[in-house]
């Protein structure tokens, strides 16, 4: 076994170690209790979460409350999540170009039945989608860098 391959197992082994030390830092900034309650979580069928303890990080440190749901969310069971937590912000995170049509559709359901929720999306899909696709799902997307991910922020948070 001359090549070095890198295997699911690998892969899982490195989100859980990653997973595991980013929560220790996230639990150790204070919350600041007069910005919003936010939920984040994976799109349905996403099990890449990198991206989104990453950003769920990126709140923590800004003093959001975030809770984070990750992987494998039923879609149905979204809705009791949100009806329990009652966040002010969803953001979920597509990494697949598979699954960006249903994380749209997705996010567009949700803004209708949560009228005060605002939902913003990232992910290496929605980097990636058609321009159709884009000019429907524009409003969500947050942007992969800090600074989009700050300008998104501050757009949605003045227009509450």
């Amino acid at each position: 076994m001359g090549r070095s391959v890198i295997t699911s197992a690998h892969e899982h082994f490195a989100t859980a170690l990653l997973r595991s030390r980013i929560g220790n830092i996230m639990h150790s900034f204070p919350i600041n209790a007069l910005l919003p309650k936010v939920v984040s979580v994976c799109a349905p069928g996403e099990w890449h979460e990198m991206g989104l303890l990453i950003f769920t990080l990126f709140l923590r440190r800004k003093g959001f409350e975030v809770i984070y749901l990750g992987t494998s969310i039923a879609e149905k069971d979204m809705d009791v999540a949100l009806e329990t937590i009652n966040p002010k912000f969803l953001f979920m995170s597509c990494t697949l170009k598979e699954n960006a049509s249903a994380a749209i559709n997705l996010a567009e359901r949700l803004s209708a039945d949560y009228e005060f929720l605002i939902i913003g999306m990232g992910g290496n899909a929605m980097e990636t989608l058609s321009q159709t696709q884009k000019s429907l799902a524009e409003q969500y997307i947050v942007g992969s860098t800090s600074n989009e991910w700050e300008e998104w922020l501050k757009e949605k948070i003045h227009s509450v």
